[in-house]
């Protein structure tokens, strides 16, 4: 016969800040989910690239619709085919590419965000972002307080100072297409190197977010100025549950 009166363990109550620390990791499984659909993109661009494929010679024709007589014009169906993939794919390298872009960013700046809220004592479920008015999220600052004695904080500062630096350089490449006209051999130069641009800022963004990610744990792991140690409220919590279920 069961004992219904059996004790069993007391669940432990949830850590304030276990949604806060998801909201955090969310944003990176984001990142990273568009940083691997742009390397498949990537990968498939390569593959239909006119500069590493040979056309076929064969050409086929139609017919000038409204043309006096037959007018047959003739046109390359593998060459056509080729660079209408190679456009596709390209777009779809472009556009994974912001997207990967804006995702890191959100990230590291979510990241510091999270951390400068831990470190000032306050407890909020999720990471927060002010937005445009059309609902896209807003990239806030960088900086990170409370990590003074972090082993890291070097490691972290030069990925701040790299992805600044990259930030900067994107700006002013932007600044210069808006202004300066080009050739289209000189045009395609530039948009090769505003690639390269932006493929090391989301490169350098996702750094940073990791590293503010693992400074975020230390925060909470230590004491902040408002508030005793996380480590402190876990134990008093637990003292307070196993007091719930002595019998009196």
């Amino acid at each position: 016969m069961t004992d219904d009166t059996s004790t069993s363990t007391p669940p432990r109550r949830q850590a304030w800040y276990a949604p806060l620390t998801a909201s955090v990791r969310a944003l990176g499984t984001a990142a990273q989910e568009y940083q691997l659909a742009l390397h498949n993109a990537e990968l498939a661009a390569a593959q239909v690239s006119p500069d590493l494929r040979a056309p076929h010679p064969g050409s086929a024709g139609h017919l000038r619709v409204g043309q006096p007589g037959e007018v047959v014009q003739p046109f390359a169906p593998h060459e056509t085919a080729v660079g209408e993939l190679a456009a596709f794919y390209q777009h779809q390298v472009d556009t994974l590419r912001a997207h990967h872009q804006a995702a890191a960013l959100l990230f590291a700046t979510g990241c510091a965000w999270a951390a400068n809220a831990a470190h000032g004592g306050s407890r909020p479920q999720h990471v927060v972002f002010t937005s445009t008015p059309e609902g896209q999220c807003v990239p806030g600052p960088l900086e990170i307080n409370g990590l003074t004695n972090w082993p890291r904080l070097g490691e972290l500062e030069h990925a701040r100072y790299e992805l600044a630096a990259v930030m900067e350089h994107q700006q002013l490449a932007h600044r210069i297409n808006d202004q300066i006209p080009y050739t289209e051999a000189v045009a395609e130069q530039q948009h090769q190197a505003q690639q390269l641009v932006d493929a090391r800022l989301g490169t350098a963004a996702y750094r940073y977010g990791q590293l503010a990610e693992e400074g975020l744990h230390f925060i909470l792991a230590g004491p902040t100025p408002e508030a005793p140690t996380h480590h402190a409220l876990a134990t008093v919590m637990y003292v307070e549950e196993a007091a719930a279920h002595v019998p009196s």
